[in-house]
């Protein structure tokens, strides 16, 4: 008779606590997770002399992915990290590094854009140098992270230039990219220059194609010196190199047409084997946040990380979801 109540004590227990987990769970719905979007991929990337695992895009709080590993190669999810609702907001903004709020899945599709015509005649690389780790997906020791740009080499304190004319939107030091600058284009395109040493220039200044725009470094996230570039439509990113030359100051094309194609990646996908999720926190983030935005109660993130909710999350760190 003793052992029938030991076993029943446990079987209420189990049944209790699932219960309570079950409701956690629900009650931490995220709706931003129903929009994701699905890239493929089909090449690895190098990582010498590039950003660093706690990338660019990862950190910043207004970059797309935020999940760095994915479950299987079939299913890659990109979290919604920016899918909020336009509002009437100045996207001149000189604070923030994406004020659109849009991603891949909903960036408005089907204009055909110039890259030079009569209000931006001419393309200059922003340095002639070798490329060190291209867009997409790459491996970093047990970790895949997204990359939303290239990574060129150029030696520490070297100049990098404007790739078009514009007006600098953007010029400050981000926890992410560093020292970073965007340029807002005649054309609706922007281009993103990060890891600068020292930057050269203010947010509303107009630039010609080749101004000195900064000089290399290795702020925010990043291992060695190298200048991340990218360009981006509406505050997305999508690979440079179909449409640039890092070599030479011309272009492989002059028009891109903005659909589903032009913001996929071009590296390979993580093998079955790596089946769990990551997250890295971001400054301001809570356990309830994180749990909010994966759909998972705090306790279990508790349980599974083999920390408290007491414990202090600090930026940069990884926190395992799945």
């Amino acid at each position: 008779m003793k052992h029938f109540w030991i076993i029943l004590f446990i079987f209420s227990y189990t049944r209790l606590q699932a219960q309570v987990t079950d409701s956690l769970a629900n009650s931490t719905i995220d709706d931003s997770l129903k929009n994701t979007t699905t890239l493929s991929l089909d090449s690895l990337a190098a990582t010498s002399n590039s950003d660093a695992i706690l990338s660019d895009c990862i950190i910043a709080d207004s970059c797309l992915p935020d999940i760095v590993i994915f479950e299987n190669s079939a299913t890659s999810i990109v979290s919604n990290a920016n899918s909020m609702e336009n509002t009437s907001e100045n996207f001149m903004s000189s604070a923030e590094v994406n004020p659109y709020r849009l991603n891949a899945s909903t960036v408005p599709k089907g204009a055909i854009i110039n890259l030079v015509d009569s209000g931006m005649p001419n393309y200059i690389t922003p340095c002639v140098c070798n490329l060190n780790s291209p867009f997409g997906y790459r491996r970093w020791g047990r970790y895949y992270q997204f990359h939303p740009g290239i990574d060129l080499n150029l030696a520490y304190g070297q100049p990098a230039r404007a790739a078009f004319d514009g007006t600098v939107r953007f010029a400050k030091l981000t926890s992410g990219y560093g020292n970073c600058v965007i340029i807002r284009h005649p054309n609706g395109l922007e281009t993103l220059y990060g890891h600068f040493s020292k930057l050269a220039v203010i947010p509303g200044q107009q630039v010609k194609a080749g101004d000195v725009v900064g000089y290399c470094g290795n702020t925010g996230y990043s291992f060695g010196a190298h200048l991340h570039f990218e360009i981006r439509y509406m505050g997305v990113p999508f690979d440079p190199t179909p449409l640039i030359y890092t070599l030479q100051d011309s272009l492989k094309q002059q028009t891109i047409t903005i659909n589903n194609a032009l913001f996929k990646s071009n590296t390979a996908p993580p093998p079955s084997k790596y089946k769990y999720v990551y997250h890295v926190i971001k400054y301001g983030e809570s356990l309830s946040t994180i749990a909010r935005k994966y759909r998972v109660s705090v306790s279990y993130l508790c349980k599974l990380n083999r920390i408290t909710t007491k414990t202090i999350l600090r930026p940069g760190r990884t926190l395992r979801i799945r």
